[in-house]
């Protein structure tokens, strides 16, 4: 789950949705990682600054909550896992968004929800796009 809200808030909405146990810890050291962007965006980088593909790897494949993120984590989380090579088998990724903030990774994605009224063109956008499977719901 990816959300810019707040990191208490998503994990409360994690658990009533099954994403993490109800009992997972706040310390990350389990399967489930809940974390805010700035620290998905901290873990990720070399010390230059630039995304590893090695480190993103580590992350992704036991990250359930994305908090405080910015439409480039949600982009950055889409991209790796697309292009990763952890499993044998190709990931299939889903994002929902709503205006165009969200567009380059609804745009990535392999199957995007463009949902309310901002989202319009944004889907209209997006049926031109890589993207092959794109489901508008205006509100």
């Amino acid at each position: 789950m990816v959300t810019g809200d707040n990191v208490n808030t998503a994990r409360a909405i994690a658990r009533k949705c099954g994403t993490i146990p109800s009992q997972a810890t706040d310390d990350n050291k389990g399967n489930a990682l809940v974390m805010e962007g700035q620290e998905f965006n901290r873990q990720i980088s070399d010390a230059s600054g630039k995304i590893s593909r090695e480190k993103l790897d580590l992350v992704w494949p036991r990250l359930r909550v994305l908090a405080r993120s910015t439409p480039k984590d949600k982009y950055t989380l889409v991209d790796g896992i697309i292009n990763s090579k952890v499993s044998k088998f190709r990931e299939v990724v889903a994002v929902t968004g709503d205006g165009t903030n969200d567009a380059p990774a609804l745009k990535k994605a392999n199957v995007d929800f463009a949902m309310g009224i901002a989202s319009t063109d944004v889907a209209k956008e997006l049926r031109t796009s890589s993207s092959p499977m794109t489901i508008s719901a205006a509100s």
